[in-house]
């Protein structure tokens, strides 16, 4: 049997701005980003009548090769912050993909927006993240929602946490959740207060007293002249978790490692837009307001633009296909 050899190259170009080559590829927002272009050339020795007498597999080859090159070339990233930023990024031994608009601290820059760094830890493998002087667990990150579950970092690990801090977060960077319940507590009062629930790991039916309560709005101005306490803290709670609290007191401390959510305002009005279009969301400091969108072959802002490039190829290959057959 003779033995047929396929040998193929790879050329690599440049084009100039101004070449026709060059009108394949979309615009870029910077000129020193370059733009390459592939393409396969194929070279044989075989004679038609080898070729009639070849299986129909072997002559697929051709077209299938040529359209997987081609494809894959129009696919590779030549924009450096696109493949910088593609992750998702992790902590070690945890399952909370982290991308745009948060970043690690070994992320680049301009994969992430200043104020929402989230840090890693040997000893847990979730994400944390600091506001407003308070360590918090990153349970959950839903892109799709825009929307991130927290716990307090002091209430993990404990059955009754002993300290409690009024949950304060920047409003330009985040919005409390829609279902978020506001949990009140007071702890060590004075007087007794019978209208409030009492928490069971801190009762003490002779005093001083602890109670707390469930709502959406802020605490009573009557509980707080009168009650006495020693401290007042006002931390959001899921309102699932709520209503598990309602039904059964004593799951005090275990409702509260079941957090809360946020909503994040960065990117919220463009960055679905700009990953739908195959583009990665990014940051840019001297700009903070733009939406910049990180494509596989340039920077744009807000979606990356319709390449023309890839559909050429695909349709070249489908041609070189139907003439063979024909």
């Amino acid at each position: 049997m003779q033995d047929l050899s396929f040998p193929f190259t790879v050329h690599l170009l440049y084009p100039p701005p101004n070449s026709s080559l060059s009108s394949f590829f979309p615009p870029t927002l910077s000129t020193a980003q370059p733009k390459f272009f592939f393409y396969i050339s194929l070279r044989t020795n075989i004679t038609p009548n080898q070729l009639d007498d070849m299986p129909q597999g072997v002559l697929i080859v051709f077209p299938l090769l040529t359209l997987f090159f081609h494809l894959s070339s129009a696919l590779v990233a030549v924009n450096p912050y696109y493949r910088n930023c593609s992750g998702p990024f992790r902590c070690s031994g945890s399952k909370v993909n982290v991308s745009f608009p948060f970043s690690l601290p070994d992320s680049p820059s301009y994969c992430g927006v200043p104020g929402y760094e989230l840090n890693c830890s040997d000893a847990e493998s979730e994400p944390s993240i600091r506001l407003d002087g308070v360590d918090y667990r990153v349970k959950g990150i839903d892109y799709d929602k825009g929307f991130l579950t927290l716990v307090e970092s002091n209430f993990l690990g404990n059955s009754c946490p002993e300290t409690f801090t009024n949950a304060s977060i920047n409003s330009t960077l985040f919005d409390f959740a829609d279902l978020d319940v506001n949990l009140t507590v007071y702890i060590n009062c004075s007087n007794p207060i019978p209208s409030l629930t009492a928490i069971p790991c801190f009762s003490d039916p002779f005093g001083p007293y602890s109670y707390y309560k469930l709502d959406k709005g802020p605490s009573s101005f009557l509980l707080d002249l009168f009650g006495g306490c020693q401290l007042k803290a006002a931390v959001p709670l899921d309102e699932m978790a709520a209503m598990s609290l309602n039904s059964n007191s004593s799951k005090f401390g275990e409702v509260l490692k079941q957090g809360f959510g946020l909503k994040w305002t960065a990117g919220k009005d463009w960055c679905r837009g700009c990953i739908d279009s195959g583009g990665v969301c990014g940051y840019n400091s001297t700009r903070a307001s733009d939406p910049i969108c990180f494509c596989p072959n340039n920077t744009a802002l807000g979606s990356c633009p319709y390449e023309r490039s890839k559909w050429f190829l695909c349709f070249c290959s489908l041609f070189l296909t139907f003439l063979i057959f024909s």
